[in-house]
């Protein structure tokens, strides 16, 4: 009985630690879709840009890409997974920025 209870505070706890991740993911998310969608208003990124999924492709790209990394102790991957999504917002700018 006692094993079933640790059992079950253990994943009451780790419930509420998941709980506690997605309310700061959804919050981070959130305030990139909402600079995305200041960008979009004022002109910075197309009309068929979608803020919401481009946070979410943010998002996705920075915390794949930290694990990615922590695993291999190198910031490659990181940079890499950042690279290619902060090229897709690009994509939607309204004027392409000059060449580097």
């Amino acid at each position: 009985m006692r094993a079933r209870l640790a059992g079950q505070r253990g994943r009451d706890q780790d419930d509420q630690a998941r709980a506690t991740l997605a309310q700061s993911f959804v919050a981070w998310e959130g305030l990139l879709a909402a600079g995305l969608r200041r960008m979009r208003e004022s002109g910075v990124l197309r009309p068929d840009a979608d803020p919401d999924k481009l946070a979410t492709g943010l998002m996705a790209a920075l915390q794949g890409g930290y694990l990615l990394a922590e695993t291999a102790h190198d910031v490659k991957p990181v940079e890499i997974a950042l690279d290619m999504a902060l090229d897709h917002v690009k994509s939607f700018l309204a004027v392409a920025p000059p060449s580097e």
